[in-house]
């Protein structure tokens, strides 16, 4: 009986052995080994389940042995399996990238070939790289189609227009094939998993052949592949280079319904005076089959626009400053959890609060009216024509590509350089930190017009004399200038720093734009809810005053807000007014039938007299509901 025997060597290579007496089988045993020791695995071998680790993992080996530099870094980031996707702010730092990137990999055994770039001077000065260029190729990564001459992405290879019956199993099998990681054809796609989603709520099997209300959306969604096919998106979203000329500003919109949930990030480049908003991606999901809330899925969709936000800003290598980035939604509820202590909540509120708070800033989270929020066309879903047609959906809602600086901001700019030995700004823009700097000038000035005694007072060391209308507040100054709210909430460091110390403001003309912006900003919020949110930022003495007379002045209040006509009562009849002896004016109805146990083939009624008069009630038995049996019981 012979046996195999494979063991490891201590060299790290493998032995074979075979217990056998055979002198032959021995010998040829040997050489076998001999042969072991001399191999060497150097190549990877397509197609096996650990083939895509071993090459990255090989690849990171190989780009280890370098220094770091920017090709290094590119190479190490920007490498997908085969596929190398990069660029460069102009056309002499590309064409560097390029020859540093193919020695490295060069030396390392990897061929890089087939370029393509849109530029025509880096095709010219390597031609040898490029080859032939011809104008009408087409480049394909990841399944997405750029055209080089045009710079811009498109899908002419997306999918066949020819699908017979619908199953389960194609349709899953056309979700799958449509893949597209920017996140482009989300508005359009999310209507296809959705329907997925209600196969499995209906129940169908996998070769069902779908009813006729499923089949009718799956014919009209491949109708749409024909405007997708034709749809053009330019590769740029940013006009510049990111420099410091130019004013970056990540926007991301979250959104929720019952079907879906979804965000969106926009780049928003402000360039001499001139706003560029470009999609950069896009993420969408499929609500969960268990019920849930609205609210809850609308903080879904938040944690995961804070987690794409993340993902995008290190992509882009753009700044993690607070000025960086705004978050958006339309959920009043969510953003009250994320500006709150996440330790009031539930544990799944409490959960997800907690990972948005680390992942962005609470103060960097406003209120989008659904309108004009473009992650509400994720979540409802849209036709291939109206998503080819939308505008938001490619660079937002209009207001994004408005510039609307405070003139107090430009007024101080202008005092800032007319100043010797000071630091000139000739940006056309102004710097998210010069229009917080104008903000608080303003509410500066607006306190020392009306509290100037108060604040003098305060600068000397002194107490608020008790007849100030502020006395009461315990009043400080800031670090930045500003009156503020003493309170005694000093210590609560899951507040923020506006809400434990509001600023104090007195009832002007800009204090009453302040709660007229928030009351159309709260969907028209009673008196006491506009004061509860404003008191979050701001202590405006005589709010309510303020807060009433808006409400009373608003048009779309007065409508909701309006009594209901009273019609007036007609005079009683006479028979309810004149003096009257009991049960003179009766009601008559029969109620029943009741079961009796001793008599089950009758059924009694009961007769019911009610007095108009005094309210009396009386009972009558019947035997049947016949005109004899009422006459009898009447008399």
């Amino acid at each position: 009986m012979a046996v195999w025997i494979v063991s490891r060597h201590p060299e790290g290579f493998l032995m074979i052995g075979l217990h056998t007496e055979d002198k032959d089988v021995h010998r040829f045993l040997w050489d076998v080994n001999d042969q072991i020791r001399t191999m060497r695995f150097t190549r990877v071998t397509f197609g096996n389940a650990a083939s895509p680790f071993l090459l990255n993992a090989t690849v990171q080996h190989h780009l280890a042995r370098f220094d770091e530099c920017r090709t290094v870094k590119e190479l190490k980031d920007n490498l997908y399996v085969d596929d190398w996707l990069t660029g460069a702010d102009s056309e002499e730092e590309i064409c560097k990238l390029m020859s540093e990137g193919e020695k490295t990999m060069k030396e390392g055994g990897f061929t890089l070939t087939k370029w393509a770039s849109n530029s025509q001077a880096v095709r010219r000065e390597h031609s040898k790289m490029f080859g032939e260029f011809d104008e009408m190729s087409i480049t394909k990564v990841l399944r997405l189609s750029w055209k080089t001459t045009g710079d811009y992405f498109h899908f002419v290879t997306l999918l066949s227009s020819e699908i017979g019956h619908c199953s389960k199993r194609i349709l899953l099998s056309i979700i799958a094939r449509l893949f597209h990681p920017l996140g482009l054809l989300t508005p359009f796609s999310i209507t296809l998993k959705v329907l997925f989603q209600e196969t499995w709520r209906r129940g169908f099997d996998w070769d069902d052949v779908l009813p006729n209300e499923f089949q009718v959306q799956m014919k009209a969604w491949i109708e749409g592949l024909d405007y997708v096919r034709d749809w053009k998106i330019l590769r740029c979203i940013s006009p510049v280079a990111c420099d410091g000329g130019s004013q970056k500003e990540l926007i991301v919109f979250a959104d929720a319904s019952e079907k879906a949930y979804g965000c969106c990030v926009y780049l928003r480049t402000t360039v001499n005076g001139q706003v560029f908003v470009n999609l950069v991606t896009s993420k969408t999901r499929v609500a969960p089959l268990k019920k849930t809330t609205l609210p809850r899925l609308e903080l879904l969709a938040a944690l995961l626009a804070a987690k794409l936000l993340k993902f995008v800003t290190s992509a882009l290598q753009l700044e993690t400053t607070g000025n960086s980035y705004t978050c958006w939604s339309d959920s009043q509820v969510a953003l009250s959890w994320i500006k709150s202590n996440a330790a009031k909540w539930k544990q799944f509120v409490q959960n997800r609060v907690l990972e948005i708070q680390e992942l962005t800033s609470p103060e960097r989270w406003h209120f989008c009216p659904g309108k004009e929020n473009p992650a509400d066309l994720l979540t409802r879903g849209i036709s291939a024509r109206e998503m080819t047609n939308s505008n938001m959906w490619l660079h937002g809602p209009a207001w994004l590509n408005e510039s609307q600086p405070r003139v107090v901001t430009w007024v101080l700019r202008f005092t800032t350089n007319c100043r010797p030995h000071q630091e000139r700004r000739s940006s056309s823009e102004l710097s998210p930190g010069e229009l917080e700097n104008g903000g608080i000038t303003l509410l500066r000035c607006i306190q020392r017009e009306r509290y100037e005694e108060e604040i003098e007072q305060l600068i000397s060391g002194k107490e608020v004399k008790g007849g100030s209308p502020i006395s009461r507040l315990s009043p400080f100054i800031g670090k930045d200038g500003l009156l503020r709210v003493q309170g005694r909430l000093a210590f609560a460091s899951s507040l923020l720093y506006d809400e434990k110390h509001p600023i104090i403001l007195p009832k002007c003309h800009l204090t009453l734009f302040l709660v007229k912006n928030k009351h159309y900003m709260m969907k028209h919020a009673g008196v006491d809810t506009l004061v509860t949110a404003i008191r979050n930022n701001f202590w405006i003495v005589s709010v309510r005053t303020l807060a009433k007379k808006i409400c009373r002045s608003c048009i779309h209040c007065q409508r909701q807000d309006a009594r209901a006509c009273k019609q007036a009562m007609a005079p009683l009849p006479e028979d309810r007014v004149k003096k009257s002896p009991p049960f003179s004016v009766i009601g008559i109805d029969h109620a029943g039938p009741l079961f009796c146990s001793d008599t089950s083939n009758r059924k009694p009624y009961i007769l019911l007299f009610t007095c108009a008069v005094v309210r009396a009630v009386h009972l009558e038995l019947v035997d049947s509901l016949s005109l004899e049996d009422f006459i009898l019981a009447f008399k």
